[in-house]
C-alpha cells in the first residue's frame, strides 16, 4: 500500500504527464501531447482545489485524532489538520478522467489505479473514507469540467 501511495504522489503523477507531453512533442503525436498537457492541467487545478479546501476545513487525520472523524479546527495550517479532502484521491481521479478522454480504451486501468491509490490512503490511516470519497468525486468533477468544457470546445 505504501507503494500505491507513493505512485499517487502529485509530483510522480505530474512527472508522468510531462513525459507524456514530451513524448507527444518528440514523436509528433498530437493526442499524446494533448493528453500530457491536459493531464498536467487537471493535476494542477485539482491540487490547488484540494489544498484550499484542506486548509479551510481543517479536519484532523485519523492517526492524529484517535480515529474520530469529528476533529475539525476550521481554517488552519496546523500540521495534521489537512485530511479533507484527500489530495491523492482528487489528483489521481482528475488525471484518470482526463487520460480516459484521450485514451478511452485505458479508462478501466486509469480508474483502477486511482482506486488503489485512494484506498491506500485509508489503509495507511492517513485519511477517513469520507476524505477519499470527497476527493474522488471532486477529481472526477474537475476532470469532467476541464476536458468536456475546455478541451472539447
Amino acid at each position: 500500500m505504501a507503494a500505491a501511495t507513493s505512485a499517487g504522489n502529485f509530483f510522480v503523477l505530474l512527472s508522468l504527464t510531462i513525459l507524456l507531453w514530451a513524448g507527444g512533442v518528440i514523436l509528433n503525436g498530437t493526442r499524446l501531447r494533448d493528453a500530457g498537457l491536459w493531464g498536467a492541467v487537471a493535476l494542477l487545478i485539482s491540487k490547488v482545489v484540494a489544498e484550499l479546501i484542506k486548509h479551510l476545513v481543517g479536519r484532523g487525520r485519523p492517526f492524529l485524532t484517535g480515529g474520530s472523524p469529528y476533529a475539525f479546527l476550521g481554517p488552519t495550517f496546523s500540521n495534521g489538520y489537512d485530511s479533507f479532502p484527500s489530495a491523492h484521491a482528487i489528483t489521481s481521479f482528475a488525471l484518470a478522467f482526463a487520460l480516459g478522454e484521450f485514451y478511452p480504451k485505458g479508462r478501466s486501468i486509469y480508474y483502477l489505479f486511482a482506486l488503489l491509490v485512494s484506498y491506500s490512503r485509508i489503509y495507511l490511516d492517513a485519511h477517513f473514507a469520507s476524505d477519499v470519497f470527497a476527493g474522488s468525486v471532486l477529481g472526477i468533477w474537475i476532470g469532467f469540467l476541464l476536458t468536456r468544457r475546455w478541451v472539447r470546445t
